[in-house]
């Protein structure tokens, strides 16, 4: 939610008014004037009061908070990213050992590719896992970010951050859309 405030929020800013957005329940983030200086609340509400919880931060701080809702994206997107490129190595590698798909067998139950490939693809998900290039990641990544108007400005450390904190997610989620 944030992150399709964020605009609206950096607009008022700009324009030194005031405004409040919903971010959740009760949660809203909130641009305010107070002698002569912008503040932005992201605060819980309670009763259309402001209660003590959450955060007053001054704008800079606000740009600086908004440039992680942007890494955020990134990884989002990396995410994605890294889970199609492993389905999309999963399904070659079922193909190359599949002894129907390789002599061109006619009968179905002669290719292991329709008859059992999950069971192919666990075997060779870590392997691939750590085969995934970074080169290609990035290129994809910038493709899919570009789709969405999304500038990418940490493309090697989103790919090392994902492989080292999402690789039993990546490898999940690439199993679990994995179609042959």
């Amino acid at each position: 939610m944030l992150v399709d405030l964020r605009e609206k929020v950096n607009e008022t800013i700009e324009s030194k008014s005031e405004n409040k957005w919903p971010v959740g329940d009760q949660l809203f983030v909130q641009v305010v004037m107070y002698q002569g200086e912008i503040f932005v609340h992201l605060r819980v509400w309670w009763k259309n009061q402001p209660t003590k919880q959450g955060v007053t931060m001054s704008v800079g701080d606000w740009y600086h908070f908004t440039g992680y809702l942007q890494f955020d994206e990134e990884a989002s997107i990396g995410l994605s990213v890294l889970e199609n490129m492993l389905a999309e190595k999963l399904g070659d590698v079922i193909k190359k050992e599949c002894e129907g798909c390789v002599q061109s067998y006619l009968s179905q139950t002669d290719h292991s590719c329709l008859m059992d490939p999950m069971s192919v693809a666990n075997r060779h998900v870590n392997e691939l896992f750590d085969s995934l290039n970074a080169c290609k990641f990035i290129l994809n990544l910038a493709k899919k970010a570009g789709e969405k108007n999304i500038v990418i400005e940490h493309p090697k450390q989103t790919f090392q951050l994902l492989r080292g904190i999402k690789e039993q997610d990546i490898k999940t989620n690439a199993l679990s859309q994995f179609r042959y």
